[in-house]
């Protein structure tokens, strides 16, 4: 019989995203779903729950934490900065097979924002269902404003068919991409093997029973990809359980990894550009490592960062000494240092390392 041992109490610095330079100390169970600590946050800001505001959500240095049943450690990957964002509210309706309801929303939130949303105050699994508007499914990772929908759009709710098994692999083998030295530069061709079509972006190369003599590329554009929960589908045969993913190509985006070794060491790389005239840029697929968890992040090229301190893009920025950037008001408000480096070294976490960006056809 195992012994139940009490969770541990600490307080985390949160920065509220509303108010640059405001950071707020919230008490905290290591085990303790992340649903609590929003809870906690919005209680000190003292919100109201009068209905205007639609979504709370808790970002680790500017990535939304989706899954409140979570706990933080599930999060350090992305490094350690908390911020904290309410969003206010528009309408959208949402239509399922077994009702129809409004909806308040944010245009910059994410479809995915918007599913764990609808599903913890409605009880639609993310797992189980999809979001349709006019007649295409959304992107988990795109904002809602990339597909025009505005006030009083009608969204359906539509259930998902799905096969193979659940939950993410406890580690998979994959490319190091903490190697930067292993990125190899590809032309294009317009003879390449049917199913090596790349896009701007990020594109995944896997090994299918269908090709054996040369992998395929599963085109996953923009967005955040949590590669041992992503589903792989083979562009020649259409199957997603003959699939193995092996490396990651990126063309004409910029893009950064967060990842956790097999071995506990972590890895986080800066945003890496790859022009539209570059060559396909692909990390070596023979230079394989074990991961715990890998997130792979691409977007547009010129697209602005957006500011970790108050989530708003930065169309104009403050580089420090350190290669941090945030906007030059933000920044004052921290009496010119590194919010950044402050939170990482008040959390103990491991160094930053470092890496580059390749691109692909």
């Amino acid at each position: 019989m195992s012994q139940l041992t009490e969770s541990k109490t600490t307080t985390l610095d949160v920065l509220i995203a509303q108010k640059p330079g405001k950071s707020i100390p919230v008490p905290y169970k290591d085990h303790e779903p992340i649903f609590f600590l929003i809870q906690r946050i919005s209680s000190l800001l003292g919100e109201r729950n009068d209905g205007k505001i639609q979504l709370r959500e808790l970002y680790m240095n500017g990535v939304p934490l989706r899954d409140e049943q979570e706990s933080i450690a599930r999060y350090r990957t992305f490094g350690s900065m908390l911020t904290y964002k309410a969003h206010t509210k528009r309408t959208l309706r949402i239509q399922s097979p077994i009702q129809t309801f409004s909806w308040v929303y944010d245009p910059e939130m994410t479809v995915s924002n918007l599913k764990c949303a609808i599903q913890d105050a409605k009880g639609y699994s993310v797992y189980d269902w999809r979001l349709v508007f006019r007649g295409k499914q959304l992107e988990d990772e795109r904002p809602l404003r990339e597909y025009n929908i505005h006030h009083e759009s009608t969204v359906h709710l539509v259930q998902r068919l799905r096969g193979g098994s659940c939950g993410p692999a406890p580690s998979i083998q994959f490319s190091d991409v903490s190697d930067t030295k292993s990125i190899r530069k590809l032309g294009f061709s317009k003879f390449a093997p049917r199913g090596r079509t790349a896009c701007k972006g990020t594109n995944i190369e896997c090994k299918c029973e269908c090709t054996p003599d040369h992998r395929v590329i599963c085109r996953k554009y923009f967005g955040i990809i949590e590669l041992s929960e992503a589903t792989f589908i083979c562009p020649n045969c259409h199957r997603h359980d003959t699939i193995v993913p092996v490396t990651v190509g990126f063309w004409a985006c910029k893009y950064r990894f967060h990842g956790i070794k097999i071995n506990g060491q972590q890895y986080t790389s800066e945003w890496k550009d790859v022009n539209e005239s570059d060559l396909f840029q692909m990390f070596d697929p023979s230079k394989q490592t074990t991961w715990k968890r890998l997130v792979i992040e691409s977007a547009r090229l010129g697209a602005p960062d957006d500011c970790t301190i108050c989530l708003e893009p930065m169309h104009t920025a403050k580089s420090l000494h350190c290669g941090h950037r945030f906007h030059q008001a933000c920044y004052n408000k921290w009496n010119s240092s590194c919010p950044l480096c402050r939170f990482n070294q008040s959390q103990n976490t491991n160094a930053l390392i470092l890496g580059n960006t390749p691109r692909l056809y």
